[in-house]
């Protein structure tokens, strides 16, 4: 299980637009393809394993994302 320091570790090596444009893909294949991907391999550099990924967790991870992006 990854926890929410991870993932904001992880997102913080991304500029903000750039990983809400890799997400709105991700978002888009997945709602074009079903309704969840299961069994997709994550690594976050210090833990990896296998998740399901949702639109409600795309949802999560764009809104970390902005709330961990560099305030200009």
């Amino acid at each position: 299980m990854y926890s929410i320091e991870d993932l904001d570790s992880f997102l913080r090596k991304f500029k903000c637009y750039e990983a809400l444009i890799e997400i709105g893909k991700f978002s888009r294949k997945l709602f074009n393809e079903g309704k969840a991907f299961e069994n997709v391999f994550v690594d976050l550099g210090n833990k990896s394993g296998y998740q399901t990924i949702t639109q409600w967790g795309l949802a999560f991870i764009a809104f970390r994302a902005i709330m961990v992006s560099k305030k200009n």
